[in-house]
């Protein structure tokens, strides 16, 4: 089942204490009204959505960014 699946992979995400961002390829929002909600998004830094392979990308930027800002803090 799809939901028990993501509250796993949520859980796992959770346990890490890693910055995580949640990218999804087509834009959501677009598509069908159950995939607006996301369970994993609120254990992540942000959620990428509708830029297709360049989301994966901007968040490996955005993860850098995140790094480096909490190493010099």
């Amino acid at each position: 089942d799809f939901a028990h699946r993501a509250e796993v992979f949520r859980a796992a995400i959770a346990a890490t204490g890693l910055p995580c961002i949640e990218v999804h390829l087509s834009n959501i929002y677009r598509r069908e009204t159950f995939r607006h909600q996301s369970l994993t998004a609120p254990v992540c830094l942000g959620v990428i959505s509708g830029l297709g392979a360049q989301g994966y990308e901007l968040a490996l930027e955005a993860l850098v960014r995140h790094l480096r800002t909490a190493r010099s803090q």
